[in-house]
């Protein structure tokens, strides 16, 4: 997968500074056991893969994150947040991978 720079789109439902800030601390909290965070703007998905031995609840994390990257709470419904152990999105050209700083 590409690493390709993320439009900040008016109508997109996501706060886009705040996906990189998230994906970044999930890099971390993960500790190189994946914690890779992918995004497919015409979908307005986001796709989490951690290693089994994650520190998360997903549950929560999933809630979490549509929460704290939603640009406001009327359009947290819009927003698709998938996670998944050791595994990535289908590659079908529209994900990209979000940069850990």
């Amino acid at each position: 997968m590409n690493i390709k720079r993320i439009n900040e789109n008016v109508n997109n439902p996501i706060d886009i500074k705040k996906l990189n800030e998230y994906a970044n601390a999930i890099g971390v909290l993960c500790n190189g056991e994946y914690g890779e965070v992918f995004y497919n703007e015409n979908e307005n998905h986001i796709f989490v893969c951690v290693g089994d031995a994650n520190p998360f609840d997903i549950k929560s994390l999933e809630f979490f994150i549509k929460c704290a990257v939603a640009k406001d709470w009327k359009t947290q419904d819009q927003i698709k947040v998938t996670i998944e152990d050791e595994c990535y999105p289908n590659d079908d050209g529209n994900w990209k991978k979000l940069k850990k700083v």
